[in-house]
């Protein structure tokens, strides 16, 4: 009778895998962080050039002048100098024609040897200033709460002041189309807010970040991407 002998242990262990590319098992966070910029459309129209957005330095409310002349505080303007320091390298320098933005940008187109250029459209929602703090903080509340009607007679809505301040943006995105490097934009808070929900991809304007922005407080958007890459915050 022939001896059979017993297998030995490890030869029942599965050989080798067959010879191929090796899978790796990417973890779920960096899937969805890849799908999620898989999914990122550029918004049709409009050039791909990062915004720098900044709200204006501090100012020093004037009853006897209009709004839009009102100059900077002391404070403001050297707030305007520091943010020289904390933005990134820019290649244009915009502003609404309002004497708080222009004031706000030209130290940091001075040190790039730009001239700052002003567009009225970039202006602040158009309204008069009347009855206080407190009866503009209502007003406001107002407006981001229903965009489509006058926050108070006189007031633009939101809707409309939305539409201006976008379109401008466009047309200064497509004046860099051959992307010289970024381009900052020294405007107002109201305008800010609104334009900070649409690539937020919200309905309305939150009024506690327009209450909390600071004064200056600047971002970095992508408006061909629809995208805020970093939002406002104070120097």
């Amino acid at each position: 009778m022939p001896c059979i002998r017993p297998r030995r242990r490890d030869s029942l262990r599965p050989g080798p895998p067959p010879p191929g590319p090796i899978r790796r098992r990417i973890p779920l966070r960096v899937r969805r962080q890849e799908c999620g910029r898989a999914a990122q459309k550029r918004r049709p129209g409009v050039v791909a050039v990062r915004l720098v957005l900044i709200r204006h330095a501090a100012t020093a409310p004037d009853q006897d002048r209009p709004n839009r002349l009102w100059p900077l505080t002391a404070a403001g303007r050297r707030d305007a100098e520091r943010l020289v320091g904390a933005l990134p390298p820019v290649a244009a320098v915009y502003a609404s024609v309002e004497h708080k933005a222009v004031a706000t940008a030209e130290p940091l187109a001075a040190a790039y040897g730009l001239a700052v250029r002003t567009n009225e459209d970039l202006g602040e929602l158009r309204r008069p200033w009347s009855g206080g703090r407190t009866v503009y903080e209502v007003a406001v509340g107002r407006c981001f709460a229903h965009p489509d009607a006058p926050a108070a007679p006189g007031w633009e809505t939101a809707v409309a002041a939305l539409a201006r301040f976008t379109a401008a943006v466009e047309g200064i995105c497509g004046a860099h189309a051959d992307g010289g490097g970024a381009v900052a934009i020294a405007t107002h808070g109201l305008v800010l807010s609104l334009y900070r929900a649409r690539l937020l991809g919200r309905p309305i304007a939150d009024f506690q970040v327009w209450q909390a922005l600071a004064m200056p407080a600047w971002a970095v958007a992508d408006p061909a991407a629809g995208r805020l890459l970093k939002d406002f915050a104070p120097l």
